[in-house]
């Protein structure tokens, strides 16, 4: 249950969450965040939905591209 809202996101944010989940991946991620693209902190439900979809990419990059990186841009 931990990972469906993950502490990190509640307590840091976005970008933490996102450079978490891509340290921990098995494939070296390349993750870049563009903080200044944003002008008004982003509500928790789009936080948590941007998460779930870049946490379900990177996922199934690891499964079928067959690559030794993955580049990750927010």
């Amino acid at each position: 249950s931990f990972n469906l809202m993950p502490a990190v996101l509640w307590e840091y944010g976005l970008k933490s969450a996102l450079q978490q989940m891509t340290q921990s991946s098995s494939i070296p991620v390349k993750f870049v965040y563009r903080q200044e693209q944003f002008t008004h902190p982003l509500p928790l439900d789009i936080r948590l939905c941007t998460y779930r979809v870049i946490q379900e990419a990177l996922n199934n990059a690891m499964k079928h591209a067959q690559t030794d990186r993955i580049d990750v841009t927010v």
